[in-house]
């Protein structure tokens, strides 16, 4: 009897060994919890340990355990793994191995160009980074590109793509490597790109209108560049209200990672303003020297701020009357509003001003690694 082709995952140790699994095309989660796709009730397994993303050629295997070395493919650790027939997952005391007969029957065509030959073998180099390190190769790549052509024919057609990839290198890299490592709710793409939307439309918005009247009532205080974070700070809180009240996104965790991609949306809209200002007063030059400085900035301002904020919030119930009187996000505002102002500070007094752009970006950072590393945050 033929042996039917397609993805199939073979336990190979202990009294299951022998047992297959088929894998349709899809994702599967495998684990010991409720919500696995394929459960296995073992102590040594988490309750989402490794998902499986079942493609025509290849399975995408992904580390969800939060344990360190909790995948091993092939006998090496892996966070992410696009593996082929034949390659062993090990996950606790359990080991398997994929398998489809009608990939491993195939033969690979001939290929004969040159050119064929290097583009596969840097396919195949790239497939082997994990996937932030893949983000930030892509994607840094593509903008130097296109921060050179423009630079080289100062055409303004190209301006406003060459800002956004130039803008999105360091926010796509930080999500990336912040989703891989420390998503175990599964936000889904969804969330995350209309988040990062909001992110820039609403918190522009908010800031407008609340500068707007508060320039009306306070004579324009609040709108000298020092004051900023007091009406971005809220304004990019806000962004993520869509996803206040969602019954699955409720760990402060979610809050951290929903808020940086809200802070990063936030960034990207404020670079392209900055940039179109600058370029119609001084040139595409200047202009291409602030996205670049900006660009490289991104991890170390909104998104780390708005980061600190929204996980206090999440932190204290997700609802402003109880947030405004919990002494955690009184102190992570406080915190995001003054390290905002030190930076604007920084960057309004000239070159004695990148003390301060240091520090700020400094304490910023420390400020949200703490976060990442507090227990809290990661049950």
């Amino acid at each position: 009897m033929p042996v039917s082709a397609g993805w199939k995952l073979r336990v190979t140790t202990g009294t299951s060994a022998g047992k297959e699994y088929d894998l349709s095309p899809g994702s599967y989660l495998l684990g010991s919890g409720p919500m696995a796709t394929i459960r296995i009730p073992d102590a040594s397994i988490a309750e989402r340990h490794v998902e499986l993303d079942v493609q025509p050629t290849q399975v995408v295997v992904s580390d969800r355990s939060g344990r360190t070395g909790g995948v091993l493919v092939n006998g090496k650790p892996e966070v992410w793994y696009q593996a082929g027939p034949g390659d062993e997952v090990a996950i606790g005391i359990f080991r398997f191995q994929l398998v489809n007969a009608g990939l491993a029957a195939a033969k690979p065509a001939a290929a004969n160009d040159w050119l064929d030959n290097q583009v596969d073998s840097a396919s195949q180099r790239l497939k082997k980074l994990q996937p932030h390190w893949q983000v930030a190769l892509v994607s840094g790549s593509l903008a130097t590109l296109l921060l050179i052509l423009l630079a080289a024919t100062s055409n303004p057609i190209i301006a406003p793509i060459t800002v956004l990839a130039a803008s999105l290198v360091a926010p796509a890299t930080i999500m990336t490597y912040l989703v891989e490592k420390y998503d175990k709710t599964g936000i889904s793409l969804r969330t995350l790109a209309l988040t990062f939307l909001f992110g820039g439309a609403i918190g522009f918005a908010v800031t407008i209108i609340a500068g707007s009247l508060a320039g009306a009532f306070l004579g324009g205080l609040l709108l000298i560049p020092v004051f900023a974070g007091v009406l971005e700070e809220p304004a990019k809180l806000i962004a993520t209200a869509w996803r206040w009240r969602h019954p699955v996104y409720d760990r402060p965790m979610d809050g951290l990672i929903l808020g940086a991609m809200s802070g990063f949306g936030f960034a990207v809209f404020e670079t392209a303003g900055y940039f179109l200002t600058i370029m119609m007063l001084e040139g595409v030059g200047q202009g291409i020297m602030v996205v670049i400085i900006r660009s490289i900035s991104a991890p170390f301002t909104h998104g780390v701020w708005s980061a600190i904020v929204c996980a206090a919030f999440w932190q204290s119930g997700r609802k402003l009357k109880t947030a405004i009187f919990d002494r955690r996000f009184q102190i992570a505002m406080g915190t995001a509003v003054g390290l905002h102002a030190m930076w604007n500070l920084g960057a309004s007094v000239g070159a004695i001003g990148i003390l301060f752009c240091l520090g700020s970006a400094t304490l910023s950072w420390r400020a949200f690694r703490s976060r990442l590393k507090n227990n809290g945050y990661m049950t």
